[in-house]
């Protein structure tokens, strides 16, 4: 019998579906499947499932994301740390929320992105523009 091997083009089409449908137990599925096959999830696909996760407030599960990224990639994705961090203020978990946010002020972003994440903030500070709770310290 021959099976049908998915590949990183299936599996991000089929977690953007899953996304655009609010399908966050399939696409926390998808990224579980994808790890029991040896095929190591991309920032994109974790980014993915906590944005999932997110929308449908499932805040353990994106914390759930954010922790299985940070054992499996060298660098956590930008928009899973933000995911998390929001996350964690949303369960009462400023503790946890603080040490996530520190962790990505230690990390380089791929692409520039933590610049660009820095001068979002201070132009928003600047400009009286009211911040995220974790961003107005």
């Amino acid at each position: 019998e021959d099976e049908v091997k998915l590949d990183y083009t299936c599996y991000s089409t089929i977690l953007r579906i899953c996304q655009s449908s609010y399908k966050w137990e399939k696409a926390f599925e998808i990224l579980e499947e994808m790890l029991e096959n040896k095929m190591m999830p991309l920032v994109f696909h974790y980014n993915c499932v906590a944005q999932t996760c997110e929308y449908v407030e499932q805040y353990k599960k994106v914390l759930d994301v954010y922790e299985i990224s940070k054992q499996n990639l060298t660098v956590t994705g930008f928009v899973t740390f933000l995911a998390a961090i929001r996350s964690a203020y949303a369960l009462g978990l400023r503790d946890k929320a603080q040490e996530i946010t520190d962790e990505m002020k230690s990390v380089t972003i791929a692409n520039g992105e933590m610049g660009k994440f820095n001068k979002d903030v201070e132009m928003g500070r600047d400009e009286g523009i009211e911040l995220p709770g974790y961003m107005n310290h």
